[in-house]
């Protein structure tokens, strides 16, 4: 029976062997996984930074560029306010130099048919005045 003890005790105690093995050999790939596993998480916790970095700086960019869209908008705004400004004002000049222009034609055309009037006065006492000498110095005769 001692006998069969031992030998039981041997058997048990190979398989504790074995299993004691297989439990390193297990242990030995858990922590290479463990390893391997950490190195990817820490890959992966960089590229997300990375990404984080990238997605912030588009949104600061993004916030520029709407800035910059509400600048160009209001200057736009205030350009095309100071342009009807100028357009009103170019049109009521527009309007005066017109007006000025018809009384300047107005006043030509008074001096057009005084000249005329004046001219054909000038004549009729050119010719009396010549009447008047043939006159004047037939009777001399």
């Amino acid at each position: 029976m001692k006998s069969e003890f031992e030998t039981e005790i041997s058997d048990k105690n190979g398989t504790i062997q074995s299993l004691m093995g297989l439990i390193e050999e297990d242990k030995s790939s858990f922590d290479e996984l463990q390893s391997a596993k950490t190195l990817e998480l820490e890959s992966a916790n960089s590229a997300k930074q990375e990404l984080e970095d990238e997605l912030s700086s588009s949104q600061k960019s993004i916030s520029e560029l709407q800035r910059q869209i509400e600048s160009l908008q209001s200057e736009s705004s205030a350009s095309s306010l100071d342009l009807c400004v100028k357009r009103e004002q170019l049109q009521k000049e527009l309007e005066s130099v017109q007006s000025s222009n018809e009384e300047l034609e107005k006043q030509v055309e008074e001096l057009t048919t005084s000249s005329t009037h004046n001219a054909e006065q000038m004549q009729e006492a050119a010719y009396n005045l010549e009447q008047w000498f043939i006159t004047t110095k037939d009777n001399k005769r």
